[in-house]
């Protein structure tokens, strides 16, 4: 208990510095009128660190309910997690009103007639908030909706009123006791009905007390019973119990293993082109196809693939992940010198000094730091 409270103090930590970090380069304050709701929310964006608006790379989109609360350290770890999952535009919406934006079905304890909104609030995404982000900043088709306790009651909720809206959904400790576990029959009909493709991840805090708590822990029961017993095709799910974890920390580790879950095959293992290279393109491809959008690799992943065949003295391996890389990163200095890298390892010294001489001449118009280095390898390759 006290090493696992520890490790909890050290990320949250982490966190902390980091997300302190990111917002201040991109946590932009926004303020978006809900046209049904006749009112503003608050509303924070975080970009990627390479993000550029000029350029036509499109980034997928993560949606944080409760954003007050869960922006700052989701952001972070979204951020902190690029290159074992995609680079993301990270969205946290700040309620307004939580029980009445939140709870889709009515409870008399929280919520006076007419006060009930959840349903306002999910057309805010698809008229409003959505739209927005779409006009204002590069994106892709693929989004993530992402909701703690309240927020993960509503996640499911969207899940199943508008199953098109977004491509996954992270439900942290749901509230699935309120409405009289309600969600639990809507969730039955929904995937015995839905053809859409969906991913889902939920988890929630081991509890072991018989107290207020017993509602909140029988309803990820019934929620887990549920998804174990469904033969739903189109659902992608994970769910989990999470040991020496409370209410809140619970949100912090079900998030990262949710990342990891859902891009569970990001990562290409480099071993995989020993036997054919053509598995490099082959992995990118399958992502695209799985994710619905295309998905190119990251320049420092075929950096590193590069060389580790070079080390393995598999140069033409070598020199096949250096030509992808020149083909999806033409302009590119950088993937100039490691093709003339690769060919001066082949003993090809008219290619190798082809490739060096165009990544001077890029990185001299660019006044790169690199220029020097580059100059040296030059003479080195003229020897």
């Amino acid at each position: 208990m006290i090493k696992n409270f520890k490790f909890v103090i050290f990320l949250l930590t982490i966190l902390f510095f980091s997300s302190y970090g990111y917002c201040q380069k991109m946590g932009k304050k926004l303020e978006i009128h809900a046209t049904k709701l006749a009112q503003k929310y608050t509303v924070f964006v975080s970009l990627p660190d390479d993000y550029d608006a000029t350029l036509k790379k499109k980034h997928p989109v993560l949606y944080v309910l409760d954003g007050n609360m869960h922006f700052d350290a989701t952001a972070a770890m979204t951020h902190y997690l690029n290159g074992a999952m995609p680079q993301m535009i990270v969205v946290g919406i700040q309620q307004n009103n939580r029980n009445s934006e939140l709870i889709p079905y009515i409870n008399p304890a929280f919520q006076k007639p007419g006060e009930q909104r959840a349903d306002d609030f999910l057309d805010f995404f698809e008229i409003d908030l959505i739209p927005y982000i779409a006009k204002n900043y590069a994106t892709e088709s693929f989004s993530i909706l992402s909701g703690h306790s309240l927020g993960g009651l509503f996640t499911l909720y969207a899940m199943i009123k508008k199953p098109k809206l977004f491509s996954a959904y992270f439900s942290f400790s749901p509230a699935v006791w309120e409405g009289n576990y309600q969600i639990i029959s809507d969730l039955k009909t929904h995937l015995e009905q839905n053809k859409q493709e969906q991913f889902l991840y939920t988890n929630i805090e081991e509890i072991k007390v018989n107290d207020w708590r017993l509602k909140h822990k029988t309803g990820f029961e019934k929620l887990n019973q549920l998804l174990h017993s469904t033969k739903a095709t189109h659902l992608n799910w994970q769910a989990s119990i999470e040991k020496n974890e409370d209410h809140m920390t619970v949100a912090i580790i079900g998030f990262y293993k949710a990342m990891r879950s859902l891009f569970s095959d990001w990562f290409l293992d480099p071993n995989q082109l020993s036997n054919n290279k053509h598995n490099l393109e082959n992995h990118y491809l399958n992502l695209s196809k799985r994710y619905g959008y295309e998905i190119k690799a990251l320049e420092t992943d075929l950096y590193g693939l590069t060389h580790f065949y070079i080390n393995k003295y598999d140069l033409n391996t070598a020199l096949h992940i250096a030509q992808y890389r020149l083909i999806n990163y033409p302009k590119s200095h950088t993937a100039m010198r490691t093709l003339a890298d690769v060919y001066h390892a082949q003993k090809k010294q008219t290619s190798a000094l082809l490739y060096i001489n165009k990544a001077i001449k890029l990185a001299k118009n660019e006044a790169h730091n690199n220029l020097e280095s580059y100059r040296e390898r030059l003479k080195k390759f003229s020897l």
